[in-house]
């Protein structure tokens, strides 16, 4: 999946430009998965894993689409 080389890059952003979730994995995940733009499946996508149209997270897009923009504002708000 080319998820990975993303979020591994949108972690390291984060971690410079807030200093405080470099070590705290769970605030790291939890502003990464709130920031993100949620995103869903066409009509007519195979579904899979008990999936709806409407379900988030999702099998094809799972959060949505990063925004470390987002994720840095609310990491800054929060410290």
């Amino acid at each position: 999946s080319m998820a990975s080389p993303h979020v591994g890059g949108a972690a390291t952003l984060l971690c410079a430009m807030c200093p405080a979730v470099c070590r705290n994995v769970d605030l790291m995940q939890e502003l990464l998965q709130k920031s993100a733009k949620p995103l869903f499946p066409s009509k007519g996508s195979r579904l899979c894993g008990g999936d709806t149209y409407s379900s988030y997270p999702n099998s094809h897009f799972g959060y949505g689409r990063i925004n470390v923009y987002e994720a840095i504002s609310m990491c800054r708000d929060v410290n």
